[in-house]
């Protein structure tokens, strides 16, 4: 009975650490631009095909 209070004790303090850290970043506005990284990551492989799509222009001769 002991071990399954003690248990019961670390997941209440584990939870409550949890908790504190999603308060913590919705505080700090971790949440508010969710597009923006996939957005950056689309942009630069369009940028990536579009110069290797374009015609070299260094004459090597």
């Amino acid at each position: 009975m002991q071990a399954m209070l003690l248990l019961i004790l670390i997941s209440f303090a584990i939870m409550s650490v949890a908790g504190l850290c999603f308060l913590w970043a919705v505080k700090s506005r971790q949440f508010d631009d969710m597009d923006r990284g996939a957005l950056i990551a689309l942009r630069e492989a369009s940028d990536e095909t579009r110069q290797s799509k374009t015609p070299s222009t260094d004459n090597e001769e």
